[in-house]
């Protein structure tokens, strides 16, 4: 259960974020090889003027600043190329949906460890 989460300045119009989140999802899936429909993406508009890089804070996404945020979490035991291969996979589809060049969107990627998640009524194991 890959979950990505999102954060970033408001989009122009043209951004159809039904359609992002979607798009993301797939990418994600597909690096990680697993079911679409377990991969969760959640995505946050920070507030205009709420994030700032060198003491500029815009009220919408920039091209070349301000880099869209993305969490990846998932359950830990995915080898190196795979993680790399993810990364790369959120950054371009999410850069593609926004308009945005790849180098303009921060990516991480954090291993959720087996004994610390909860979803479907239980905590879930390795």
């Amino acid at each position: 259960m890959p979950l990505v989460e999102i954060s970033a300045l408001p989009q122009p119009g043209s951004v159809h974020i039904p359609t992002t989140l979607d798009r993301v999802a797939l990418a994600v899936a597909s690096a990680i090889d697993c079911d679409p429909a377990v991969v969760w993406v959640v995505w946050r508009t920070i507030d205009p003027h709420h994030y700032c890089v060198r003491a500029h804070a815009p009220a919408t996404q920039p091209q070349d600043s301000h880099d869209p945020i993305v969490r990846i979490s998932a359950y830990e035991g995915r080898n190196d190329t795979t993680i790399a291969a993810t990364l790369e996979a959120a950054a371009r589809t999410l850069a593609g949906c926004l308009g945005l060049e790849p180098s303009n969107i921060f990516v991480i990627y954090d291993e959720l460890k087996s004994g610390r998640v909860h979803t479907g009524g239980q905590v879930r194991r390795s």
